[in-house]
C-alpha cells in the first residue's frame, strides 16, 4: 500500500480541480480498489483520467471481476491484447482472471499454447501456472 492513504487527499483534491495528472490518476484507482469500488473505475472518464493503454485496459478488466462480470473482463483482457506490444500481458491476466473465477482448464490453455511460452514470461507466471495444474489434478505435470 505504500503511502496510498497520504497520497489519497491530495490526488482527490486535484481530480476536483480537473487537473490532468497522470500520478493523480494512479493514486485515486489504488484508493478506489481498496474501497472496493470497482464501479468507480469502470464509470471514470478516460479523456481526462487516463493512465496508461495497459494499465487502463488491467484495470478496466480486473474492474470487471471485482463487480462480478467474468465475460466483460475476459471481454477488455482481449481488446487490451489485440495490441501486440501488450498482448503477452494482457494475456497472463487473463489466465489469471480464468483461475480466479475457477476455470482452470482454460488459464492452463492460455500457459499451454505457444509451447508454453506465457509461463516463461516471468517466475510468477510460472508459479501460477504450477497451481493452476495443481488444481487440475496435473500434479505430475506440475512438478516437470
Amino acid at each position: 500500500q505504500g503511502r496510498l492513504k497520504q497520497a489519497l487527499p491530495v490526488a482527490e483534491r486535484l481530480w476536483q480541480e480537473g487537473a490532468r495528472s497522470q500520478v493523480a490518476n494512479i493514486v485515486v484507482m489504488g484508493g478506489f480498489v481498496l474501497a472496493d469500488d470497482y464501479q468507480a473505475i469502470l464509470d471514470r472518464d478516460l479523456e481526462k483520467r487516463q493512465i496508461h493503454p495497459l494499465v487502463d485496459g488491467l484495470l478496466k478488466a480486473w474492474a470487471y471481476m471485482g463487480v462480478g462480470s467474468v465475460d466483460e473482463a475476459i471481454k477488455a483482457f482481449d481488446q487490451v491484447a489485440e495490441e501486440e506490444a501488450l498482448r503477452a500481458f494482457a494475456t497472463y491476466h487473463k489466465a489469471l482472471a480464468l483461475a480466479s473465477a475457477g476455470n482452470y482448464g482454460a488459464a492452463e490453455a492460455l500457459f499451454a499454447a505457444d509451447d508454453g511460452q506465457l509461463s516463461r514470461l516471468s517466475r510468477r507466471a510460472a508459479m501460477a501456472r504450477i497451481e493452476i495444474q495443481s488444481q487440475l489434478g496435473e500434479n505430475e505435470m506440475a512438478l516437470a
